[in-house]
């Protein structure tokens, strides 16, 4: 049976994220095209903590220095290098019970999907096919993983009705978190769009917090050859928190951080903004 430490997802590369504009694929929500992509495709929550991670996956795959992912390394039975972006969202702070979904937009065909579904569940039925997608029920009960594709676009989840929501948001029919939460926005228009980007809201513990009291964060990796410009943002609930907490911020920064030797800070209203410069072969 499978479980949630099982459950196949894009988010081994790292935890940073995102690429410049939306895809055809999407449906028409009606938001601002110039905030950072992740934010199209992720369904509004209750539940906290919330964790989201994007990537540019083929855009990574061909950054030699980038060791994390190649061109060819398999995601949903198609090459990385065919996968434009993916989104990775971890629901609630405990490893072992926490929900997950997201998606990955590219190409895919339905029976290479399928096969390395199979090929890592020994349960694996198809189901209603839901909006278009082609839906596979890997498990049973509680326990079951659902993935599914409509050819464009992959999304899945550990639990069907967060499934569903995600398929919602991807076709702009279900509100979507970004457009709920004054800090995730706020966040994005810091560390910026681009092809590494991790974003938390609400969060239990983060590295780069060494007081334990932050509502949100963020950060991005412009990865690129050798050296890639890197962002960390640390949302505090007042002015004044944050001014008390710049240098520990960015001390835990570098701490966390690999390839990341020394940093620039700033406080901006509630957040500290740590600045630097990673070397690519240490991400």
């Amino acid at each position: 049976m499978p479980s949630r430490r099982q459950f196949i997802g894009t988010g081994t590369v790292l935890a940073s994220v995102a690429v410049a504009g939306c895809g055809d694929i999407l449906g028409d929500n009606g938001s601002d095209e110039s905030r950072v992509r992740v934010a199209e495709y992720v369904p509004d929550m209750d539940e906290r903590p919330v964790a989201v991670v994007g990537q540019g996956i083929h855009e990574l795959a061909d950054i030699s220095d980038f060791a994390q992912i190649g061109p060819e390394d398999p995601i949903f039975g198609t090459d990385a290098a065919d996968v434009e972006y993916s989104v990775n969202v971890t629901i609630g702070g405990d490893p072992f019970t926490a929900d997950q979904t997201g998606v990955a937009i590219g190409s895919f065909e339905f029976d290479s999907f399928q096969e390395e579904i199979e090929e890592s569940f020994d349960d694996v039925a198809e189901i209603d096919e839901l909006e278009g997608f082609r839906t596979l029920q890997a498990g049973a009960d509680e326990e079951a993983l659902y993935y599914g594709t409509d050819g464009e676009v992959v999304v899945f989840a550990t639990d069907q009705d967060q499934y569903e929501a995600t398929i919602k948001a991807v076709a702009g029919s279900e509100p979507l978190l970004f457009d709920n939460s004054d800090e995730l926005d706020s966040l994005g228009g810091v560390v910026g769009d681009e092809n590494l980007v991790l974003f938390e809201v609400e969060p239990e513990a983060m590295d780069i917090d060494p007081t334990g009291d932050a509502v949100a964060g963020g950060s991005s990796i412009a990865v690129s050859e050798e050296e890639s410009d890197y962002i960390a943002a640390v949302m505090f609930e007042s002015d004044s928190e944050a001014s008390d907490n710049e240098s520990s911020v960015g001390d835990a920064v570098v701490e966390a951080q690999s390839g990341l030797e020394s940093v620039e800070t700033e406080v901006d209203g509630q957040t500290v903004i740590a600045r630097g410069t990673v070397t690519t072969t240490e991400i």
